[in-house]
């Protein structure tokens, strides 16, 4: 069994990234530099955007598989998954939204991400291993 589950994206990091790419761009691009300094100006927000769109999660068989780009390929173990949390935390993760949810597994190790259906991916989770404990942000 493979399931994918690709990355909830959000508007407020497309928002950023936009603002992002006006501020550092305008003055350069208003100043007629050349072509070559737009490229590189505009390549770390391409790579940015590539690896958003690139944010996977793929439960496979006992495994839980985290693709983020170039820069992350995690995997962990279903069975050591204790506790799945909602959260809005906005430290550095393999998410591209907001809304995520926090991974809690061995002892003392965790990862935020952020799929696109979480009650999907959390159902295929307790598929596997059916003792992970659920933390909801508001009752369900």
């Amino acid at each position: 069994m493979k399931k994918i589950h690709k990355s909830k994206i959000s508007y407020g990091f497309i928002l950023i990234l936009f603002l992002l790419i006006s501020i550092l761009g305008y003055q350069p691009l208003t100043s007629g530099v050349d072509w070559y300094i737009s490229v590189i100006i505009f390549s770390p927000v391409i790579l940015v955007a590539m690896t958003f769109n690139s944010i996977k999660y793929i439960i496979q068989q006992d495994e839980l598989i985290i693709k983020s780009g170039f820069f992350t390929n995690k995997r962990i173990k279903i069975t050591s998954i204790r506790k799945i949390v909602e959260t809005t935390n906005i430290i550095s993760a393999p998410a591209a939204s907001f809304d995520r949810l926090e991974i809690i597994y061995n002892t003392y190790d965790s990862i935020e991400i952020s799929p696109s259906n979480k009650q999907n991916f959390i159902n295929d989770l307790l598929a596997i291993h059916s003792n992970i404990e659920i933390k909801y942000k508001t009752p369900q």
